[in-house]
């Protein structure tokens, strides 16, 4: 008798205890900086797009968003280096003059860092819609609580559980 009810207790506290051990999803906080937003998970600070994309790996829609930032930014990366090499180096043939600027290399260069800026701008529109996605989806997978009602039923007064 004493093996059985140890058997009991045990099962109902371990079915209690896991019932409890959900993973706690935090939404992802957007904070504004100096330069751009910062993105906080909890209370880290995520670092990277790729780290941003391993928190919600399990919402397609908001992964979604947050990879085309991540294409958009890459390629945006690119525009703005060429733009401003080609900055630099004018800048740096008339400073050391060892010729006459090429107006059109100059110009060239401020037009694709421009539009290198107009890509990252519209990378960052994407990461935020993915980052409100994702939050917007947390209700819908979270953890519902058991609700408990006192209704009265064709037998009488009975207690009710909804799940």
């Amino acid at each position: 008798m004493k093996r059985v009810a140890l058997t009991i207790i045990s099962i109902v506290l371990l079915g209690t205890i896991s019932s409890f051990a959900q993973d706690s999803i935090q939404p992802i906080v957007v904070k504004k900086a100096f330069l751009g937003n910062k993105y906080f998970y909890g209370d880290t600070r995520i670092l990277s797009i790729s780290d941003m994309e391993g928190i919600v790996a399990h919402d397609e829609l908001a992964l979604k968003e947050i990879q085309r930032s991540s294409v958009i930014s890459q390629v945006s990366n690119i525009v703005s280096y060429v733009g401003g090499f080609a900055i630099g180096w004018e800048v740096g043939n008339v400073l050391w003059n060892k010729k006459k600027y090429n107006s059109y290399v100059l110009w060239g260069g401020v037009g694709t860092t421009a539009v290198g800026l107009g890509l990252s701008i519209w990378a960052n529109s994407h990461l935020k819609k993915g980052v409100a996605l994702y939050n917007g989806h947390l209700g819908t997978v979270s953890y519902n609580p058991i609700k408990v009602d006192l209704e009265i039923e064709p037998c009488g007064i009975g207690i009710t559980m909804s799940f």
